[in-house]
This record gives C-alpha cells, sequence and structure tokens, in this order.
C-alpha cells in the first residue's frame, strides 16, 4: 500500500513539473500589443491584417491604406540584414522625419541621419527582425497618416520608409 501511494505521489510530481515546463514555453516569434511589441501570443482574430516587407533599403506593404482598431502587421525580412518596422503616426512626408544632423550627438546606436526618436511617438514596434524571419505585432490605431520605417543606423536614411494610411 505504501509504495502504491509513493509511485502516485511520484506521478503527481512529474506530471505538474511538465504542466509547468509547456506553460513556460511557447512560440516568441509572434508579439501583440496595442502600442508596444510583447513576446506573448495571443489570437487576434479581430485585428486586420497588414503584410510588410523589410529588405534593403525598402519597406512595401501589400496595402496602403486600412480600417481603423485592431491593426496586426506581419513584416517578413526578404533582405540580408537585421531590421525593424516602427509604425509611427504622423502627417509628415515619410522623408522629413526628424533626424540627428551633423551637429547633433545622436542616441546610442544611432547615427547621424537616422531619425531622432525623440522628437517622435510611435505607437509601436516590431524589433530585430531576423532575415529570412516573420515577426507579427498588433496595434491599436486610430485614423490617420502613418509612417513605417526602420531606424537601424543608416537604414532611414537609405530610404527604409513609407507612407500608410488609417482610415
Amino acid at each position: 500500500m505504501v509504495s502504491k501511494l509513493r509511485w502516485a505521489t511520484a506521478v503527481g510530481v512529474a506530471l505538474a513539473g511538465i504542466a509547468l515546463v509547456s506553460a513556460s514555453c511557447g512560440d516568441d516569434s509572434s508579439t501583440t500589443a496595442k502600442g508596444t511589441a510583447s513576446a506573448q501570443t495571443k489570437p487576434e482574430v479581430s485585428a486586420a491584417r497588414v503584410d510588410v516587407t523589410v529588405k534593403e533599403w525598402s519597406i512595401s506593404t501589400a496595402a496602403t491604406s486600412i480600417k481603423a482598431g485592431e491593426v496586426r502587421f506581419f513584416a517578413k525580412n526578404t533582405g540580408k540584414e537585421l531590421h525593424e518596422l516602427i509604425v509611427l503616426g504622423s502627417d509628415t512626408d515619410p522623408a522629413k522625419l526628424p533626424t540627428y544632423g551633423p551637429a547633433d550627438k545622436p542616441a546610442e546606436g544611432h547615427a547621424v541621419g537616422d531619425v531622432d526618436e525623440d522628437k517622435v511617438t510611435s505607437s509601436g514596434e516590431i524589433d530585430d527582425i531576423a532575415v529570412g524571419a516573420t515577426k507579427d505585432a498588433t496595434f491599436e490605431l486610430k485614423p490617420g497618416k502613418y509612417v513605417l520605417f526602420c531606424n537601424l543606423p543608416a537604414h532611414y536614411a537609405q530610404g527604409m520608409r513609407v507612407a500608410f494610411t488609417v482610415n
């Protein structure tokens, strides 16, 4: 009788351990957020989908406008370098965002010609899109004009930006 109790206890402890490990594992290549990207995944059934391609030195979208609300961007890196996707609400021409000039001291990790992120407020971003990878994030977007861009050193200055409209 005692050995059956020990066996049942051991099985219970093992199952609890498996459940704990399973709960802590997951695919963090997908991100969901309302304003910022996070490493959690959840189904975004109601979010409108926008496919984005990033590569040297361009950003292209399957659609140039989308309905306001939850918007899920799927950013695929078809280039040969690491990229990111920043979503910025702005009426400014995509090529005329505030950048670091020759007299400025760029923030760490930035160069002259990069967007000065202290002078803009983004709706969120998808960081570190590896070569060949697709990452996604969901943002709550209001109607207006937006700029999608990559702000890794020298990428914005080389043309990695595109206008986008939310109706």
